[in-house]
């Protein structure tokens, strides 16, 4: 017979289950590797075109033969697929749509649990799920059957944790361990039933049932087979026929709940990653087999187990597969490899920047940025302490080299949570320092002031290594991918060179090790400037200097070369991570190239990041080694130049002034007697000084002052009292103080004072009266009494014929709404991942009655009706903060005050642990009983609908803001939600009123 041939066999009476499960998990990888396969070779781009070796290609052979599969793969080789080929996502949906695949669930960077406390546990796991639904769309509700990191279980450890509730899909049914598990050893593995299994390999039927593990909580483990990881893929047609005999053995046990598991590494049957090149053409020859013998039925777990209950209840003690337990010496614990004493070094790294995480936790440090770092120390976890076995006793296992890389780079994340503290600590001067930003002990250059913080390293290249943006609502990181494959690299900093994975900035082409030493010119001030100097030894750059200087105010670092005369070409590389967190979580998404006249740059959602160029200077764009370095978008910048000057920067660039252009603060000249003169008031000494005495500023920018009258009412030097008379094209809050709101009635709105558009700033009146917020913490505080002012003053407003070019139109209140709908797809956020779909469902039923309504009884509202933004003392009431303002429904103010009122109130008292004070009702009542008496005019028909838009508004803010809820509160706060559109169909409240005159502003 010819090989891989099998005999004709005679069909079992009964079925045979099997259940076929693939475990694929690769690291952040990219291509171009010199010792190993990269990426296109791993999916099976690359290689013979006959029986290709390669993930795709064997998930394609599943297609082809209708066969099921049961598949993991793990949260780092997601993020490598959505950067490196986002396509091969669709592949696989297509076995999703053929009803062959069921996705298998793990931990993130495949940790080993049993080592890592339960939070960061959690967060493994629900990363994994939140990157099936963004790329897969795959409900993670729907995945209940659990892959267990290299196998290692401990039931007291990891079962409550996967029955969890805080999981994303509420917690697992199933979990896969080695049959072996079933076995108990009792801490002694010698003479042991677990021994005896492994030594005489009985075919016992207890190893191919369903178990429900004793004390795991509902939790049931389907016993992986040794004998089927033996012999898939068939390596001969005897190979084939014991597998068919273990399958007719199966089948007529006359057992519905057997089923017999294969699992295994993905990479193993594709040929990839050091396995046989041959075991795609095996596996396929296995596929066929399955197709013809129509007494085995593979199946998906979830489908499988719906119908069948466990077989009863076992103890389940811990362990793992057998060649890691026993034949390369980490025990059935781990610990033989976890705690080797050569590894001391390395796990003091991950316990280091853990420490320094937590540290700036409490310290309240920025949280997006506190995210990217535990996010980093995740990837630095992928597979915990893997050592690499050797098949000979002499040579004793060692720690793996590429687990010696992550775990040395883990100390990257010291570096992120220092610059998460500085974002919270910025103080608006600019400062250079030398110091060991990471504690890889060997100092950084660091410039930073309120916009940016730069990392720059001496020792390799004087590259700059890492750029932190802080001109958004939070940081993120634009240059530098820490996250990438290393290889085998420990070195922090260093350039990679195979492939050229982490280049950095500023990286000199030719000379990316060269050593530079860095000598600090201006150290804090108005400005930072350092020089890094070239000093290796036979290096053609030697002498070379880089100039980098920051000024306060500027989000961009200038820098200027001066070559030694011999040198007459350079070429730097550039490579811009625009949000490295975003690229991260969804790939090239978003992502789209900037160009202008001599700049470069990319924008990923609300980040951009470019580098300039100067003028008039022999330079040019040239074309970078590679397009792509990880997640990362590489330029090139060539100069014939012995002096040339870069900018790189974050922002606009078309609104930095030119090199060599400071900006010029001008004001408008006076009209008024003893005004100051233009020169004076210009000076941005005098306005900085003001500003930073009186409003935070950041020092050091020369902030434009227009469109205002000044008036000089003392002076003292450089000291000044000045009147502003504000002359701004929105003229809302003036014409409000001409039509009553001016404090006579104690009804008013604050007088405009100054105003800065450069650093968009408007100085007011200072509003009398304590924020409505603060009542909050009162438990005495009389609502009603508290709102009947507030009342008439939105009567007032909503009354006063006051009328506003801005019109809030039904456009853009669904383009808001559709807004806040992509936000809640593109999130992973675990406290609202129970009510995600319920959220989705309230948006659409709020747009579909917002677009209901018919015509519109428009008048001028304020538009955030905030806690914080209305001020109340003895009856009177200011309200600040008119940006927001149009002409719209004057439900939509009601109803967002009186939600706001509530948020607010729960989240205090909840917080405490007690129930809120507040009676809804009764607040509401009074509310509009005196709106109504005052006011009977607007139609508030829409008033619950936009008291149910403000429950979910807020969920979608805290989740912009990068915060959180607790996921209990969520559940509250929908229910009034759903609450209130059910009232929504109820009565309308209206009434006539004669139309006052109507001013109008432009």
């Amino acid at each position: 017979m010819p090989e891989g041939a099998i005999r004709p066999l005679s069909e079992p009476r009964e079925m045979a289950s099997l259940a076929i499960v693939h475990h694929a998990n690769q690291y952040v990888i990219a291509d171009g590797y010199g010792d190993r396969q990269g990426m296109s070779d791993i999916l099976g781009l690359r290689g013979p075109t006959s029986h290709p070796a390669g993930f795709l290609p064997l998930l394609r052979m599943h297609m082809e033969y209708g066969i099921p599969l049961n598949l993991h793969l793990s949260g780092t080789l997601m993020e490598a697929l959505a950067w490196h080929c986002p396509e091969s996502f669709s592949l696989i949906r297509d076995l999703d749509r053929a009803g062959l695949l069921e996705m298998v669930g793990s931990a993130f960077s495949q940790n080993v649990m049993t080592f890592f406390e339960d939070r960061l546990n959690l967060r493994q796991i629900n990363d994994e799920l939140a990157l099936l639904r963004r790329h897969l769309r795959w409900n993670p509700a729907k995945v209940k059957v659990f892959w267990v990191p290299e196998r290692v279980w401990d039931t007291g450890k990891l079962a409550p944790l996967l029955r969890s509730s805080s999981l994303l899909n509420g917690g697992y049914r199933y979990v896969l361990l080695d049959d072996r598990l079933l076995y108990p050893w009792g801490g002694q593995y010698a003479g042991s039933p677990r021994e005896r299994f492994d030594r005489e390999r009985p075919r016992d039927l207890e190893a191919y049932l369903p178990w429900e593990v004793a004390g795991g909580g509902g939790l049931v483990v389907l016993p992986i087979s040794r004998d089927l990881r033996y012999a898939i893929p068939p390596y001969t047609g005897a190979d084939l026929e014991r597998l068919a005999e273990i399958l007719r053995w199966l089948a007529s046990s006359h057992r519905p709940q057997a089923l017999a598991v294969y699992g295994d590494d993905l990479e193993k049957a594709a040929g990839v990653g050091g396995w046989d090149p041959q075991h795609p053409e095996r596996y396929d020859r296995f596929l066929r087999f399955l197709r013809d013998q129509k007494w085995v039925r593979p199946v998906l777990i979830g489908a499988w187990g719906a119908e069948r209950s466990p077989a009863g209840v076992r103890n389940v003690e811990r362990g793992t597969f057998f060649e890691l337990a026993r034949s390369w010496s980490a025990g059935e614990d781990y610990c033989g490899w976890y705690e080797d004493p050569d590894c001391a070094k390395h796990r003091a790294y991950v316990q280091r920047s853990e420490r320094a995480l937590r540290e700036a936790e409490q310290a309240g440090a920025d949280p997006a940025l506190l995210d990217l770092g535990w996010k980093h120390f995740l990837h630095c976890c992928y597979e915990t302490a893997w050592h690499e076995a050797y098949f000979s006793p002499e040579h004793r296992p060692r720690l793996a080299g590429f687990a010696a890389a992550l775990t040395s780079h883990a100390r990257s994340a010291i570096m992120i949570a220092r610059a998460a503290r500085w974002a919270t600590e910025r103080d608006g001067a600019a400062h250079a320092e030398s110091v060991d930003i990471d504690e890889d002990g060997s100092p950084e250059l660091v410039l930073k002031n309120s916009h940016l913080l730069a990392v720059f390293s001496p020792r390799w290249g004087g590259r700059l290594t890492c750029l932190f943006d802080f001109t958004g609502r939070s940081g993120r990181i634009v240059v530098g991918n820490l996250s990438d494959d290393w290889n085998l690299q420990e070195d922090l900093h260093r350039y990679m060179d195979c492939p050229r994975n982490h280049p950095g900035a500023l990286a000199d082409v030719g000379h990316e090790h060269d050593r530079h030493v860095a000598a600090i010119a201006e150290s804090s001030g108005r400005s930072a400037r350092a020089i890094l100097c070239n000093v290796e030894g036979d290096s053609p750059l030697r002498g070379a200097e880089k100039a980098v200087r920051l000024a306060a105010g500027d989000a961009y670092l200038s820098v200027s070369y001066a070559l030694p005369p011999a040198v007459r070409r350079l070429s730097t590389e550039v490579c811009f991570s625009p949000d490295y967190a975003r690229l991260l979580r969804l790939g090239p998404k978003g992502l789209s190239s900037l160009s202008g006249p001599r700049w470069r740059g990319w924008r990923n959602g609300g980040t951009r990041v470019w580098l300039r160029i100067g003028p008039r200077q022999s330079m040019l764009w040239d074309t970078p080694h590679q397009e792509r370095s990880g997640h990362g978008l590489n330029l090139r910048v060539t100069s014939f130049s012995r002096r040339f000057r870069l900018d790189l920067g974050v922002g606009s660039p078309s609104a930095v002034s030119a090199p060599g252009r400071p900006a010029i603060a001008t004001a408008a000249p006076a009209s008024e007697a003893r005004c100051v003169p233009q020169a004076s008031a210009a000076d941005p000494r005098v306005v900085r000084r003001l500003l930073s005495r009186h409003f935070r500023a950041p020092s050091g920018v020369p902030a434009e002052v227009r469109e205002c009258r000044i008036r000089v009412l003392k002076h003292h030097h450089d000291r000044l009292i000045l009147q502003y008379d504000v002359a701004v094209a929105d003229k809302r809050r003036g014409t409000l103080r001409q039509s009553g709101f001016d404090g006579a009635s104690g009804l008013s709105v604050p007088q405009p004072l100054g105003y800065f558009p450069r650093i968009q700033l408007v100085m007011m009146e200072k509003a009398g009266g304590s924020l409505l917020r603060q009542w909050i913490y009162n438990p005495r505080t009389d609502w009603p009494a508290m709102l009947t002012p507030v009342a008439r003053w939105l009567v007032k407003l909503h009354t006063s014929g006051v009328r506003v070019s801005k019109q809030l139109t039904a456009k853009e209140e669904t383009s808001a709404i559709q807004g806040w709908l992509a936000d809640l797809a593109a999130s992973d956020a675990p406290w609202l991942a129970h009510e995600r779909e319920r959220i989705g469902e309230l948006l659409d039923e709020i747009l579909a009655r917002l677009s209901q309504r018919g015509p519109r009884d428009l008048r001028l509202i304020h538009g955030d009706c905030h806690l914080e933004n209305i001020l109340v003392r003895n009856g009177e009431v200011a309200v600040v903060d008119w940006e927001h303002a149009a002409m719209a429904d004057p439900a939509l103010d009601l109803g967002f005050l009186l939600a706001q009122v509530e948020i607010q109130s729960d989240r205090y008292w909840w917080g405490r642990g007690l129930a809120s004070l507040l009676d809804p009702e009764g607040l509401t009542r009074a509310l509009l009983d005196e709106y109504c008496r005052t006011a009977p005019g607007p139609s508030l028909a829409l008033l619950p609908v936009y008291q149910a838009r403000t429950y979910v508004q807020h969920i979608v803010h805290t989740l912009r803001m990068k915060g959180r809820e607790d996921p209990s509160h969520v559940t509250r706060w929908l229910d009034r939600a759903a609450d209130r559109l059910g009232s929504a169909q109820d009565g309308r409240v209206r009434a006539d009123r004669r139309q006052p005159s109507t001013p109008v502003m432009q």
